[in-house]
């Protein structure tokens, strides 16, 4: 028997969706990432990006969400509120080690202090392709945060200390954005957002769309395979191998990647 989700259970789901998109947003790095920032701070866009894109497609975005009514089954739109619970669970797991983290460290010592490019808008090819992700990561209705998540804290900015720790976050949230791409068939749509930002991308440099190929492929295989299947060859000093235990997010920090595409 068919058991539609109505109003009453469709627009708080798009009400977590939204507060959970915004919440990548207060997100910073600090000093500790300043090597590899690039990579870093596309990781986190890259997720952004890919839970924003998984809402969009199932409709989420919309203002007007009448048309969504009866269009999904109450247990799908019960576990995709649950997973994105998940997801802001896991959020409050990072933002509690951070807050441990910066307890133990001396008051006035360098690791506090925010990586110093994330407020430069520089106009080189890594700035403009952080803006482009972003700017489709963001581009959903505003709305004030719930009071699931102003009670978390996680409604104001807050700072990632350890690389390390990224790497567990976006492991684990990455799975649980798959999970929610499982619940609804939308893999046209998710195609067509990814052609969306592809596009965008062009006018990126050489460098920028190689990154983007390459930290895709660890977290976002969608946009990855819209990007294109290109043959990888890296040239690079240093690579740093990241764990993040069961789950297929970044396993390593590339630096100087490559792509000679076909």
């Amino acid at each position: 028997m068919y058991n539609p989700a109505g109003a009453d259970i469709i627009a708080p789901l798009a009400s977590l969706f939204k507060d959970v998109v915004d919440c990548f947003d207060n997100i910073r790095l600090a000093r500790n990432f300043e090597e590899d920032f690039d990579v870093h701070k596309l990781q986190l866009e890259i997720a952004q990006f890919r839970l924003a894109r998984w809402g969009e497609s199932v409709g989420f975005a919309l203002e007007d969400l009448s048309d969504l009514y009866d269009c999904f089954k109450v247990r799908e739109a019960d576990l995709a509120y649950d997973i994105l619970t998940k997801i802001v669970l896991q959020l409050k797991e990072a933002f509690n080690t951070a807050s441990g983290y910066e307890s133990r460290i001396e008051e006035r010592s360098t690791s506090r202090e925010l990586c110093g490019r994330e407020y430069v808008e520089d106009n080189d090819e890594m700035a403009e392709l952080h803006r482009k992700i972003r700017r489709q990561a963001i581009s959903l209705p505003s709305q004030s945060p719930g009071s699931f998540v102003r009670g978390l804290g996680l409604a104001s900015r807050w700072a990632l200390y350890e690389p390390q720790h990224l790497t567990t976050l976006i492991g684990t949230v990455t799975c649980f954005i798959k999970e929610l791409e499982d619940i609804f068939d939308m893999k046209e749509q998710q195609s067509v957002l990814c052609k969306k930002i592809a596009a965008e991308l062009l006018s990126c440099g050489h460098e920028a769309q190689s990154l983007v190929r390459e930290v895709a492929a660890e977290q976002d295989k969608p946009l990855r395979d819209v990007l294109g299947k290109g043959i990888l060859s890296v040239s690079t000093r240093r690579s740093t191998r990241l764990a993040s235990g069961s789950n297929a997010g970044a396993k390593s920090l590339l630096r100087n990647v490559r792509f000679s595409l076909p």
